[in-house]
């Protein structure tokens, strides 16, 4: 039997990734590397992000990642206004969340890593879950009248 995918098909499918991180570098001061990424999703795509440093907010972003799926050149980069991390060793997060309108497909979270100028990244991609269908309100009020009846008659039994 064939047919459209359902929501959770599609979702799942769907991403925004990165990697071929390149022509990095950091310091106490800021960090820079370009990357690829990597849009998954059919259509129009928006994204909102926060970033970390060491755990703390940072910032937030939005960019409009036009028409997917596609490929692209990108950066990923900060100059960090004073006062700067307490050390060169740190660890700056990037979490996007990918949206078609209001639907969230997911988040991609991209982590930099500094430690005493060794520069490294990473990309994953999280994957939004799909809302489980609740099914008619009166649907489970049936269920809950046939689990009380069933209950009922399980005690009589037991009485007998």
């Amino acid at each position: 039997m064939s047919g459209p995918a359902s929501p959770g098909a599609k979702a799942a499918s769907e991403s925004l990734t990165y990697d071929n991180f390149a022509q990095s570098g950091c310091s106490q001061a800021a960090f820079s590397t370009l990357a690829i990424g990597h849009l998954n999703i059919v259509g129009p795509v928006v994204v909102d992000g926060t970033t970390t440093l060491d755990g703390v907010i940072y910032d937030s972003y939005s960019l409009d990642l036009k028409t997917g799926p596609a490929t692209f050149d990108t950066t990923f980069d900060r100059t960090f206004a004073p006062p700067p991390p307490a050390s060169s060793t740190y660890t700056f997060v990037f979490d996007s969340t990918a949206r078609q309108g209001e639907r969230q497909v997911g988040r991609s979270v991209t982590t930099i890593r500094c430690a005493n100028g060794v520069f490294s990244a990473s990309n994953v991609w999280i994957p939004w879950a799909e809302p489980i269908p609740t099914g008619h309100p009166g649907a489970w009020g049936a269920l809950a009248l046939l689990l009380t009846a069933a209950g009922f008659a399980r005690l009589r039994a037991g009485r007998a």
